[in-house]
């Protein structure tokens, strides 16, 4: 029995006035799971107590009023106690987590915070790797900061680096910012690739888009991670998309590969998709449907936390994390009292909690 099953018994036994329940319940768990004295002589101190009152109630020797008002002070004194067992099984559950092997907890908590958020996310890459040759995709992760856009693209990546193994993966980072022009991204690519620059811009860019081809048929996936950093102006963002994504999706149309060819774009700055459909016709696409093809880019769109979420993500890991005994207070010390909350601020209270950074020792190393 865990500290929270202890409370919520006491609590019950109260409301149904078994006192005698209540000090051997009291008696017993501190006796199993409380290893200071102190502890163990209040407990015993209050079990005493209760008992004083009930053997005084059979003599007689109080009134009702007066057993009624014994009997609320022995009730305020045992929930108090209850808080300092508490506080006492917290500090001890730290000490303990702080305690372990760091590899050990750092995997723990990552498996974690795997489960929280993103659901509808990771569902939708799934339905497009279940679609037929789903083997080339362009997908927009969007989200302002805290929104957690570079943990949902590890967790997306995370089957296909188990399926493939890392070394038949390349994954190709870009730094694309809205104030960058498009040619500068192109001489990115270039060195990427090892493609020698002449004054043939066409001829270039085909020299890159055949290399590009070449690999994914013949030696390993590629997936492209561009982050777009600022505020992207639609038009840049399609410009984009026109001038690399579309010719290398048609040169790649007529063949065939077991390889993967994906793109991701992941904002830092949540991108105004709405404005790039209504003014410039963009295709970005919600759902895989009929009329979805690979080539339109589909919107992995983030959402706030609330705190019914965080509270359904506590309970599952209670097993796991033996401090998590109270969900209610611990949802909302990890949702800093705000209705909705960015996820990636409940990943980093979460690994504050274990002393770990969520940046340096779960994110870095994912």
């Amino acid at each position: 029995m865990n500290y929270s099953e202890l409370k919520n018994n006491i609590r019950d036994y109260f409301l149904d006035s078994e006192f005698s329940e209540i000090q051997n319940l009291l008696l017993t768990w501190v006796e199993e799971n409380i290893a200071d004295i102190s502890l163990q002589n209040e407990a015993l101190g209050h079990a005493s107590d209760g008992r004083s009152i009930s053997k005084k109630v059979r003599k007689n020797l109080l009134t009702r009023e007066e057993a009624d008002v014994e009997y609320a002070q022995w009730r305020e004194n045992i929930l108090s106690f209850l808080q300092t067992l508490k506080t006492y099984v917290e500090r001890v559950e730290k000490e303990k987590a702080s305690t372990q092997s760091s590899p050990e907890l750092v995997k723990k908590v990552r498996s974690a915070l795997e489960d929280l958020n993103y659901k509808k996310e990771i569902l939708l890459f799934r339905k497009f790797q279940l679609q037929q040759k789903a083997t080339r995709g362009v997908f927009m992760i969007n989200g302002s900061k805290y929104y957690g856009q570079n943990w949902l693209y590890r967790l997306l990546l995370k089957p296909l680096r188990m399926k493939l193994g890392k070394d038949a993966i390349r994954e190709v980072p870009i730094d694309f910012s809205g104030q960058i022009p498009v040619d500068l991204f192109w001489f990115e690519l270039y060195d990427q690739f090892s493609v020698s620059v002449s004054n043939d811009d066409a001829g270039d860019r085909q020299k890159l888009l055949d290399t590009i081809v070449r690999i994914w048929e013949e030696d390993r996936s590629i997936i492209f991670r561009i982050e777009m950093n600022g505020d992207i102006p639609p038009e840049d963002l399609l410009n984009f998309l026109q001038d690399f994504w579309q010719p290398l999706y048609q040169q790649t149309a007529d063949r065939d590969s077991p390889n993967m060819l994906l793109l991701f774009l992941v904002f830092s700055e949540t991108f105004d998709h709405q404005r790039a459909a209504e003014e410039h016709q963009a295709k970005l696409a919600t759902v895989i449907d009929d009329n979805w093809k690979p080539v339109h880019p589909l919107l992995l769109n983030i959402d706030l936390l609330d705190q019914n979420e965080v509270l359904r993500w506590l309970e599952g890991r209670i097993l796991h994390f033996d401090d998590i005994l109270d969900l209610n207070e611990t949802a909302t010390s990890l949702m800093k009292n705000q209705p909705k909350i960015y996820p990636e601020i409940v990943m980093i209270a979460f690994c504050m909690r274990y002393r770990l950074s969520f940046q340096n020792q779960i994110l870095a190393k994912f």
